[in-house]
C-alpha cells in the first residue's frame, strides 16, 4: 500500500505559510513531495482569516492548486482545528492558553503517526512561536523514520507582502506598501521560498504503554527514559575495517575509515574535561582536516597505514596524494560517512557518531558528539 503524505501546519494570521510550504514540497525539489491533505491547527481568528484567504472565493490554495495541476488533494473548512476544544482560543496569551494548545498538537501529532500508511510533515512556520514549538515536540514525542519537519523561509520583501502567497509560473507584478508607508512594486519570479528540513530526534520506542500521560507528564517520562537507557560504545576497527556502534558493524572505504578514526582519536586523547556532554574544544578545524598540520597529518598516514598496510601502494599514495588536499576532500569523506552511519543506525545513535559541526563557515570545527568515555580504544 501507497503511503498518504499528509501536511499539519500551525498557522497565525499569515495564510501564505500554507502556499508557501506547499510550493517548497511540491514544486521546487527534484523529488516532489505530493502532498494528499492538509490539516492546520489554529486559533479562532487564525481559522477565520485562513478560510477567508485560502478557500473563499478566489482562494489562493484553489488558485495554487490549479496552476500547478494538483487535483488530489483534500482541504476544506473542516481541514481548520481550532486550539482550545470547547469554543476554541481566540489567540494564545496565557499559560493557560498554552497549556491546552499544548496538549491539542501533541495528540493530533501521537493521532496522525499511529496511522501505519501516513507520511507526516510538519511545518512550524505559523503561529505563535509556541505553536512551532509545540508542534516540533510533538514530532519528538511521536514522529516515525519517515516523518518530516520543516520551516520556510521568503526573502524579505515579500515576506511582509499580504498579496505574495507562492511564486506562479509565470512572473507578476504586485504592488506593495512597505512599513514606512512607501510604494513599490515587485516581480514574482523574485522570490524565493525555501523549505528548511528541520532534523529532530524521536523518543516514540521510550514512551511506551503510557502515552496516554499529560502532555508534561509524558514529557519528564520520556527524559527518564532516556536517561535511563545505557549508551552504546563506539570502536573504530582498523583491522576488520569497520565502525562498532554497540553490535552494529559499518564498515568503510580505508581513507574515510581512516579519516572517522583520527577525528575519534582526537576525541578520546582530550583531556580538558571528563564528561564530553557540552564541549567541543577537542574538535578538528579546516585547517586540521585539510591535513596542512605536520602533527595531524602524521597522526592520518599512521591510522591509514594501520588499515591499508604500511607497505601497500595505497598507503604510498596517500601519502602523496596528501600535498594537494582541498576542504573538497573532508566534506567528501564527511558526506559519506555520516551516509553510511544514517543507513545502518536509529536517529538517537546516529546523532552520537556522525560528523558534526559547529560554528559558522571558515572558523566551524568538526567532531562527534560521543562521550570520549564510550570510545573503545
Amino acid at each position: 500500500m501507497k503511503n498518504r503524505n499528509v501536511l499539519v501546519a500551525v498557522l497565525g494570521e499569515t495564510p501564505q505559510i500554507i502556499t508557501e510550504t506547499l510550493y517548497g514540497l511540491m514544486v521546487q525539489p527534484e523529488k516532489p513531495v505530493p502532498i494528499g491533505e492538509i490539516f492546520v491547527l489554529t486559533t479562532l481568528k487564525g481559522r477565520q482569516i485562513g478560510i477567508s484567504a485560502l478557500l473563499g472565493e478566489n482562494g489562493r490554495f484553489h488558485n495554487f492548486r490549479r496552476e500547478y495541476g494538483f487535483s488530489d488533494i483534500r482541504f476544506t473548512e473542516d481541514h481548520f482545528i481550532v486550539l482550545g476544544g470547547g469554543d476554541g482560543l481566540a489567540d494564545i496569551r496565557s499559560i493557560a492558553d498554552n497549556s491546552r494548545a499544548a496538549e491539542q498538537i501533541v495528540s493530533f501529532v501521537k493521532a496522525k503517526t499511529a496511522e501505519p500508511d501516513t507520511v507526516l510533515h510538519g511545518s512550524i512556520a505559523g503561529g505563535r512561536k509556541t505553536m512551532g514549538v509545540y508542534l516540533a515536540l510533538g514530532f519528538q514525542l511521536y514522529g516515525r523514520p519517515q516523518d518530516r519537519l520543516y520551516h520556510v523561509l521568503v526573502n524579505e520583501e515579500f515576506e511582509f507582502c499580504r498579496e505574495f502567497f507562492y511564486p506562479p509560473p509565470g512572473s507578476r507584478e504586485l504592488t506593495v506598501t512597505s512599513r514606512d508607508g512607501k510604494t513599490k512594486t515587485l516581480r514574482t519570479g523574485d522570490a524565493r521560498v525555501e523549505l528548511a528540513s528541520i532534523p529532530f530526534i524521536s523518543v516514540r520506542k521510550f514512551i511506551g504503554p503510557v502515552n496516554d500521560l499529560p502532555f508534561v507528564q509524558l514529557v519528564v517520562h520520556a527524559q527518564q527514559e532516556v536517561d535511563a537507557c545505557p549508551r552504546k560504545a563506539l570502536a573504530v576497527d582498523h583491522r576488520a575495517k569497520r565502525v562498532m556502534v554497540g553490535d552494529v558493524a559499518i564498515r568503510l572505504r580505508p581513507v574515510d575509515l581512516a579519516f572517522y578514526s583520527l577525528i575519534a582519536f582526537q576525541k578520546k586523547k582530550c583531556v580538558r574535561k571528563r564528561s564530553c556532554a557540552d564541549c567541543n574544544a577537542c574538535w578538528l578545524t579546516t585547517d586540521d582536516l585539510l591535513l596542512s598540520g605536520a602533527e595531524t597529518q602524521e597522526k592520518f598516514l599512521e591510522i591509514y597505514e594501520d588499515i591499508a598496510g604500511k607497505d601497500s601502494e595505497w598507503a604510498e599514495r596517500m601519502q602523496e596524494d596528501m600535498k594537494n588536499k582541498t576542504s573538497e576532500f573532508f566534506h567528501q569523506r564527511i558526506s559519506r560517512i555520516n551516509a553510511e552511519f544514517k543507513k545502518r543506525l536509529p536517529s538517537n545513535e546516529y546523532a552520537l557518531v556522525c560528523i558534526n559541526n559547529k560554528g559558522s563557515y571558515g572558523s566551524a570545527r568538526y567532531g562527534i558528539l560521543q562521550d570520549k568515555a564510550l570510545i573503545m580504544p
